[in-house]
C-alpha cells in the first residue's frame, strides 16, 4: 500500500500543473490577499494548479468571461447580483433562482454539472441576501422579493459605484 501511494505521490509531482484561469472582479485589493498569498508561496503549484490571474477593467467582466469560456474561475461583484436582485420585471412577483442565474449567467450551460455548481452559488447568494435582509422570502413560493431595507442599501451601492463616483473609481483601477 505504501508502495502505491509513493508511486502515486511521484506520477503527480512529474504530472503537469493544470492551467487554471482565474478572474477577479476588480483591481487587486485586501479581499484576494488569500489569492495571491497562495500564488506567492507555492500553494496552488503543490495542488497541481498553474494559475493566471486577471483583473478586468470592467467590475461586471468577470462572470460574462466565464460564460463565454475566456476564463475558467471569477471572483464575482457584488453590484452584478444587486442588478439582477433589483430588476423592474421581479417587482410585482418576486425572483427565483433560476432568474437571478440567467442574469448572471448571460449564456446557458449544457453540462449538468456546470448548472448544478450555478444553481449552488445562486443560492448561497440568496442565502447571504437573506441573512443581511436585503431581500425577503415570499411566503409559500420559491420566490424572493427585495425588502425595503435591500432597495435602500443596494440602490445606495449601484449609485455611489456607476454614478457619485466612476470616474475616481476607474481611475483607482
Amino acid at each position: 500500500m505504501r508502495s502505491a501511494l509513493a508511486l502515486l505521490g511521484a506520477v503527480l509531482a512529474f504530472a503537469p500543473a493544470q492551467k487554471v484561469t482565474l478572474t477577479l472582479d476588480w483591481t487587486p485589493n485586501p479581499d484576494h490577499i488569500g489569492i495571491y498569498d497562495a500564488q506567492a508561496t507555492g500553494l496552488f503549484a503543490k495542488a497541481g494548479l498553474d494559475v493566471s490571474i486577471h483583473s478586468p477593467s470592467d467590475p461586471t467582466a468577470p462572470l460574462k468571461l466565464v460564460a463565454a469560456g475566456d476564463s475558467d474561475l471569477a471572483v464575482s461583484y457584488e453590484q452584478e447580483l444587486f442588478f439582477a436582485a433589483m430588476r423592474g420585471d421581479h417587482l410585482l412577483n418576486g425572483f427565483r433562482n433560476r432568474d437571478l442565474a440567467e442574469q448572471l449567467y448571460p449564456r446557458p450551460t449544457k453540462d449538468i454539472h456546470g448548472q448544478r455548481r450555478r444553481t449552488a452559488r445562486v443560492s448561497r447568494l440568496i442565502q447571504l441576501l437573506r441573512a443581511h435582509a436585503l431581500i425577503a422570502k415570499i411566503p409559500h413560493s420559491y420566490r424572493y422579493r427585495v425588502t425595503d431595507k435591500g432597495e435602500a442599501i443596494m440602490s445606495a451601492a449601484v449609485y455611489l459605484r456607476h454614478k457619485a463616483f466612476p470616474k475616481e473609481l476607474n481611475d483607482v483601477a
